[in-house]
C-alpha cells in the first residue's frame, strides 16, 4: 500500500540515524557478540518499520528454526519467532498510524480462525495442564495477527515471496532431519541401531534434546 509522500525518506534517514547511534554504543559498551547480535535486532527492527514485508519473509525462517536461540523472561521463554511477530503488530500499528488508516480487512479466513480460537479457550476448561495449553494456544494468536497483518499490508507479489521463503524454510529443515538421521547428529537416545538417528528438527514438537 502507498505511504504518504515523503514518508519512506524520513523513515530510512531515521532508521539510519537510529542504527548509527545504537551501533555506537553497543560496540562501546557490549561484549563482541552481545554488541553483534543487538545490532542484527535493531537492523532487522527497523528495516521492518519502513519495510513491513521484510519481517514476514523472516518468520517464514524463524517459526521452524526458532527454537535454535531462546530468549527466558521469567516463567516464560520467547523465541525469535515470537518476537519478530511483536514487531510486526508495533510496525503495523505505526503504519496504520500514519496512514491514517481506520478500517482492518478481515479476509475470508478470520471468522474460522476466530471460532478456532474460541474453540481453544472453551478447551481450557478441562485442560491437564494449563501452562502447556496457553503457550499451545498463544502460537495460534500469533498465527492470527501475522494473518491480519498480511491481509492489510502485503501485495499478491509480496506474498508469493512468503510463500516461496516457506517453502525454503521446509526444505532446509527437511534436509537438517536427513543430516541428523544419517550422521547421527543429536544425543545417544536418539540413535536407531548402529548407523542412524531419530531426526528431530528444531521445531521442538514433540521434543528435542
Amino acid at each position: 500500500m502507498a505511504r504518504p509522500a515523503g514518508g519512506e525518506s524520513f523513515y530510512a534517514v531515521t532508521a539510519t540515524v537510529l542504527l548509527m547511534a545504537v551501533s555506537a554504543l553497543a560496540l562501546a559498551y557490549l561484549p563482541l557478540a552481545a554488541a553483534t547480535f543487538l545490532l542484527v535486532g535493531v537492523l532487522v527492527a527497523l528495516l521492518t518499520l519502513v519495510r513491513i514485508e521484510f519481517a514476514c519473509y523472516l518468520l517464514a525462517f524463524a517459526v521452524p528454526f526458532g527454537s535454535l536461540k531462546q530468549f527466558p523472561f521469567g516463567p516464560l521463554v520467547f523465541t525469535v519467532a515470537d518476537l519478530l511477530v511483536a514487531l510486526l503488530v508495533v510496525a503495523w500499528t505505526a503504519q496504520t498510524v500514519a496512514q491514517k488508516r481506520n478500517r482492518v480487512e478481515k479476509g475470508p479466513l478470520f471468522l474460522p480462525i476466530v471460532l478456532f480460537l474460541l474453540a481453544q479457550t472453551l478447551s481450557l476448561l478441562d485442560a491437564a495442564f494449563i501452562a502447556g495449553s496457553a503457550k499451545e494456544m498463544a502460537k495460534w494468536l500469533e498465527f492470527a495477527v501475522v494473518y491480519l497483518v498480511a491481509i492489510n499490508t502485503l501485495s499478491a507479489e509480496q506474498i508469493k515471496r512468503v510463500v516461496v521463503c516457506l517453502l525454503l524454510a521446509g526444505i532446509a529443515q527437511g534436509l537438517q532431519g536427513w543430516a541428523q538421521f544419517f550422521l547421527r547428529l543429536g544425543p545417544p537416545s536418539f540413535q536407531i541401531g548402529e548407523r542412524f538417528l531419530r531426526a528431530y528438527g528444531t521445531f521442538n514438537q514433540p521434543k528435542t534434546p
